[in-house]
């Protein structure tokens, strides 16, 4: 049986595959991160093909299988979203850097992901989604989606105001029940790709079945929840000093791995403790025992809030500042007439 045989695609899936009838294109074989002219802006995408506009719904994508499998799926479900999400990235970052910068940053996010992250392969998950896209008619590149889950470590230098998503997490005498909710106000990044988000199902090889939100080319934006009843999201944080900014692992590649492999919040904790991160961001984690920290991080520091440090009674909030004193050195003040 091939690999392209393994992967369900069952044609009454929710979500519905958009295929625009395109002459056949020729993709070029070239070297991730090449400095070459394999990322081509909308050689693929007409103005006027509805299957490239925001759906006004959250499609649902189903992924399952080997990280290339997952990856393969993804790219034959959302090849025209995916397209359009590269295109608005790309367009995006050369606004703020010419191309051999973000080339050289993209390479610096693949390599600390590829040593940090050993047992989930986002190597093979990404050169899947290519190949699949590129079974529908689109010329999609490993660059590419490096770009579409590294867009805050292009767009936030050091200094940069803090802005997108608040989350929750309360428990016990908080809710009815005394189960644990958890919930992310998705916020963040006024942006054209965000109207193509997908809900996400997924379940991986040998790791815990999550769901998630995620703009096309993402495994997830900042919310996240697995069959063990482990949470995770994360708001963006102050990163007002140089160190405090660095390209490595990315909470777009973060957040996915930690619900894929943690069976409770301390595991989650403790995974996010042990990356080397790109920059400002406060993650809070839970799990259905009602056990919940936020971790509050950048390039340089890590500090861990738990319920009750700051009068906290059965619940957790996190937003775009740090309370932790440890991360306060990070922490530029803002100027309430500029945000």
């Amino acid at each position: 049986m091939t690999t392209r045989e393994k992967i369900p695609m069952e044609p009454n899936n929710l979500l519905k595959i958009l295929i625009i009838a395109l002459s056949l294109l020729f993709v070029l074989n070239c070297p991730v991160f090449a400095d070459s002219t394999e990322t081509n802006l909308s050689p693929d995408l007409k103005s006027d093909d509805l299957s490239i506009l925001p759906s006004g719904n959250l499609p649902v994508v189903y992924l399952e299988g080997s990280p290339y499998q997952m990856g393969y799926s993804y790219g034959i479900q959302a090849a025209p979203s995916i397209a359009a999400a590269r295109d608005n990235t790309w367009a995006i970052a050369l606004l703020k850097h010419d191309r051999k910068f973000v080339l050289d940053k993209l390479a610096l996010i693949a390599d600390s992901v590829r040593n940090n992250i050993t047992d989930f392969s986002y190597d093979e998950f990404i050169r899947g989604i290519t190949e699949g896209a590129q079974t529908q008619g689109y010329s999609v590149t490993p660059t590419d989606i490096y770009l579409i889950n590294s867009m805050f470590s292009l767009e936030s230098p050091p200094g940069s105001p803090p802005t997108g998503c608040t989350n929750s997490a309360v428990w016990g005498d908080r809710t009815d029940s005394g189960e644990p909710i958890v919930s992310s106000n998705y916020d963040y990044h006024r942006s054209l790709i965000n109207g193509y988000t997908n809900l996400i199902v997924a379940y991986p090889d040998g790791k815990h079945a999550f769901v998630s939100t995620g703009v096309p080319g993402r495994l997830s934006n900042s919310f996240q929840m697995n069959d063990a009843g482990v949470a995770r999201t994360v708001s963006k944080g102050p990163s007002s000093r140089k160190e405090d900014s660095a390209f490595q692992v990315t909470d777009f590649f973060l957040g996915p791995y930690v619900v894929m492999s943690a069976s409770d919040a301390d595991t989650a904790k403790d995974i996010i403790l042990s990356m080397p991160l790109s920059g400002g961001s406060i993650h809070l984690v839970a799990d259905k025992k009602g056990k919940a920290y936020v971790i509050e991080t950048t390039a340089a520091l890590k500090a861990v809030r738990t319920p009750g440090e700051n009068g906290e009674d059965d619940y957790l909030i996190s937003t775009n500042f740090f309370l932790n004193e440890t991360m306060k050195p990070a922490q530029k003040p803002w100027d309430p007439k500029l945000y």
